[in-house]
């Protein structure tokens, strides 16, 4: 039977909501498996710090590269606008998880050639001083950017890492399995570059589901280890 998940922000509690999602499970419980699940009303701060932003995204490419097969990727991306909530302090529920992961994002394995992914870094360094949202957080793979080059020259070095943190240059020619939001695999953000990867076979779970695994199975909760942007600048 089909599962249908209905998000509900913040409006439960209150009795004629609640009778509402009643009358929708009686209606449509004879056809699929209805589940309906209160977000929390909270959202981001509207100047979280780029500490803040960079640490949650950072855990959130963690999260990806995990949930994948040992062999499977060498490296995950994650886009500066993948979270659209905190995560709170304490107990984190499977409707915190989903206020964070709304849009219902699939884990994706695309293989790529090492200039594919050296032409997304520069894409998502090309803003003001290679700062900004559009930036790629990375696990398994780190860079040096120099945000005082032009545009599309900026990314200065690119290292794979493996499981013990030991690193080799990415090169152009080389193919590299990585793991990212279908989001990112279809273009998005101005990604053109992602949607050229060959699909690797593999289940496709929903981005919720890795995070919340991942959760499960790190508590508490690690700070991630940083270094994996490196910003440089010449001197002048």
């Amino acid at each position: 039977m089909q599962k249908i998940t209905v998000l509900c922000v913040g409006k439960l509690k209150e009795k004629f909501y609640q009778e509402a999602a009643a009358e929708y499970a009686k209606r449509l419980g004879r056809h699929c498996k209805l589940e309906i699940i209160e977000l929390p009303e909270s959202r981001l701060p509207e100047d979280p710090s780029p500490a803040q932003i960079r640490q949650a995204l950072d855990a959130e490419a963690d999260a990806i590269r995990a949930k994948l097969p040992k062999g499977g990727a060498v490296a995950a991306l994650c886009n500066g606008g993948a979270l659209r909530a905190a995560l709170p302090a304490g107990t984190i529920t499977r409707g915190d998880v989903l206020s964070v992961h709304p849009s219902g994002n699939a884990v994706l394995l695309r293989e790529y050639s090492g200039a594919q992914l050296l032409e997304a870094l520069e894409h998502g360094g090309s803003g003001e001083n290679a700062r900004g949202p559009q930036l790629l957080q990375t696990a398994g793979l780190r860079y040096e950017v120099d945000g005082s080059l032009p545009a599309g020259r900026r990314v200065r070095k690119a290292e794979v890492l493996d499981a013990q943190g030991r690193a080799t240059p990415l090169e152009p020619e080389g193919r590299y399995v990585t793991a990212l939001a279908d989001f990112l695999a279809d273009g998005g953000d101005g990604y053109a570059m992602l949607k050229q990867g060959r699909a690797v076979s593999a289940p496709d779970p929903l981005v919720a589901d890795v995070v919340a695994g991942y959760l499960g199975r790190h508590d508490p909760l690690p700070a991630p280890e940083g270094g994996r942007i490196v910003r440089v600048e010449r001197r002048r």
